[in-house]
């Protein structure tokens, strides 16, 4: 493994780490066992934590850097503007990693695309989540082979060329840091998703159950949060509640056995939908980029 402490790495890991002290050293364990023969850096951003979140970077060989401002637009920000790689590798510290998870990735971007997208499985006894993840994924995939470029990626599993976006939008809710990076990436080349080079991510937000996922988590915070945010360039509905310690449900309080079924490709047609309505440009990039300075 290259020391992730070099002067000038070809990739810079931002984690964003908001009360993550039982969940962060194994992210971070996991990033310091990848097997590249390139240099990497790895950036951990404190936004605000009230544990220990701090103490478990510092007993490792990562940068540690803070951020006040709440929100993980801001956190990824800080990372983005922190970093010392070409690349920004952009994921969560409740997230895990197999050790040639970097160089699966790198193997793309050595293609000169501007972004590469993988996939996520869910840990813990939730298989509807799962479920939809190959869907909402091999669903992106599919539009990216019909229409040149993908309509989602996730900010858990994402690499793209720094230099091919301006930042990150911090008057922008859960979102931001997917759907208006992704326009930005694809006004400047090629981006392509991989679902097969996937993370393994906590499932603690859809242990909630089926519904909260749904309704709370996608249509309320994610829709409904960030086309507002987007439209008023305010940011109204704040960030998803903080999970840290959730057990699963195992019901969803319905006995059909299609429903869920139903509902998932209801929202997959949503997504469909939304990838199709595109803003002015003006509006999205240039006029209304809220890029804080440092």
């Amino acid at each position: 493994m290259k020391s992730n402490l070099a002067v000038k790495p070809k990739y810079s890991i931002v984690v964003p780490a908001y009360n993550e002290e039982d969940l962060l050293g194994d992210c971070l364990d996991s990033l310091l066992q990848q097997e590249v023969n390139f240099e990497f850096e790895i950036i951990v951003v404190d936004n605000n934590s009230s544990d220990s979140t701090a103490s478990v970077a510092k007993k490792r060989k990562v940068r540690l850097i803070s951020e006040k401002n709440p929100g993980v637009c801001w956190a990824r920000q800080a990372g983005y503007i922190a970093a010392n790689g070409k690349y920004i590798v952009s994921t969560d510290a409740d997230t895990t990693f197999d050790s040639n998870w970097l160089c699966r990735l790198d193997k793309h971007i050595k293609t000169g695309v501007v972004g590469v997208g993988g996939g996520i499985y869910y840990n813990g006894d939730i298989g509807w989540a799962n479920a939809w993840s190959r869907f909402l994924f091999g669903g992106s995939k599919l539009w990216s082979n019909l229409f040149g470029q993908p309509c989602y990626v996730s900010a858990c599993n994402l690499v793209f060329l720094k230099s091919a976006i301006k930042g990150y939008d911090t008057r922008l809710t859960q979102g931001g840091d997917e759907l208006a990076i992704l326009k930005q990436l694809k006004k400047n080349g090629r981006v392509i998703i991989d679902p097969t080079i996937l993370v393994n991510t906590s499932g603690r937000r859809q242990a909630k159950g089926l519904w909260y996922s749904i309704f709370v988590t996608f249509l309320w915070y994610y829709i409904m949060g960030y086309n507002i945010s987007r439209l008023t360039r305010h940011n109204f509905f704040g960030s998803y509640p903080a999970f840290r310690k959730v057990k699963a449900r195992k019901s969803i309080g319905f006995k059909g056995k299609y429903f869920p079924w139903i509902v998932i490709l209801i929202v997959a047609f949503l997504i469909a939908y939304y990838a199709k309505s595109e803003i002015s440009e003006d509006n999205i990039q240039n006029a209304s980029l809220n890029i804080p300075a440092r």
